[in-house]
């Protein structure tokens, strides 16, 4: 009788045990499924087999075009550039895993594709990253954004990465969600010295933003982590920035996970250099954590020009 309650009591054990890691598992082998059907759909030129990790309200922040809100619009996003292109060689890995409260995990990576225009022939090789967020739908992690960028500047090819007729929307000219609670208020503040810290090139205030473990992951550029990565792309990058006329930071959607805050952000910024002069969108995920002294400071953040 001792022996089958001591029996029970190790198997209850080793119940809760395998629960526990169970989440953090699912997301691993859902982001390692994910990777090799999409390196399968590249190198085919066919997406039907990733569309199924796909939540149906997917936002997908690819660069140069306007933001996809749904899983049909995503479609319509991968047909179109597979269309236009020949994949001859594509890798995809991930980089960095973290589960958020067992039921949603923000993952990064690397990619990088051997690529031809399948109208001109023109090769190009091109090198990026990405980060995606997952949550638990059903059980079943469900990708639910999906943005990318690129490590470098490749001139004139980015108009090739640009479709037209996306059913996509530009978030910097969408109306803005209502500052009626505390969290909206300190975003909106913050939002307010970050744009005052760019458009004064004022180096050392904006790095002030991240946390010592941040990833940072600009366009045109490696992702940088941590600290001192962050605050040395910050100090060149402020060199190489136009002057700004006007520059709005706003956000369209803000949800909240245990400490952290993913706030869905873009930006509208009026900019003139020597001669010349211009106004662009763009998009951004940032992800705020709440520190021990209960500021805010960004963990986690990527960009994209529309």
């Amino acid at each position: 009788m001792r022996a089958k309650l001591i029996s029970s009591i190790v198997f209850f054990i080793l119940s809760i045990a395998s629960n526990a890691q169970e989440p953090a598992n699912s997301f691993e082998n859902q982001t390692e499924q994910f990777n090799k059907a999409f390196i399968k759909a590249m190198m085919d030129g066919d997406m039907a087999e990733c569309l199924s990790f796909f939540d149906d309200d997917i936002r997908l922040m690819p660069p140069f075009n306007p933001t996809i809100m749904d899983k049909a619009g995503a479609d319509k996003y991968y047909k179109a550039f597979l269309d236009r292109f020949d994949i001859q060689k594509y890798e995809r890995s991930t980089v960095h895993i973290e589960i958020i409260e067992d039921r949603r995990a923000i993952e990064i990576g690397n990619f990088k594709m051997q690529m031809g225009t399948k109208t001109t022939g023109e090769q190009k090789e091109l090198n990026g990253k990405y980060l995606n967020i997952w949550e638990l739908k059903n059980n079943r992690p469900k990708l639910i954004t999906s943005i990318w960028n690129f490590n470098q500047d490749y001139g004139q090819f980015h108009k090739l990465l640009k479709f037209e007729g996306l059913p996509g929307i530009i978030t910097a000219f969408q109306t803005q969600p209502p500052v009626d609670n505390p969290l909206m208020f300190e975003l909106a503040a913050l939002n307010l010295l970050h744009g005052l810290a760019v458009t004064q090139h004022d180096g050392p205030r904006w790095a002030q933003f991240y946390n010592e473990k941040t990833f940072l992951m600009p366009q045109y550029n490696d992702t940088c982590k941590g600290s001192t990565q962050v605050n040395q792309y910050i100090q060149a990058h402020v060199k190489e920035l136009p002057v700004f006329e006007k520059l709005d930071i706003r956000n369209d959607k803000v949800e909240v996970a245990g400490a952290y805050v993913f706030e869905y952000a873009s930006h509208v910024a009026n900019w003139k250099t020597g001669e010349y002069s211009g106004v662009n969108t763009g998009k951004n995920l940032r992800i705020w954590k709440r520190q021990d002294d209960c500021s805010l400071k960004i963990v986690y953040h990527v960009s994209a020009y529309d």
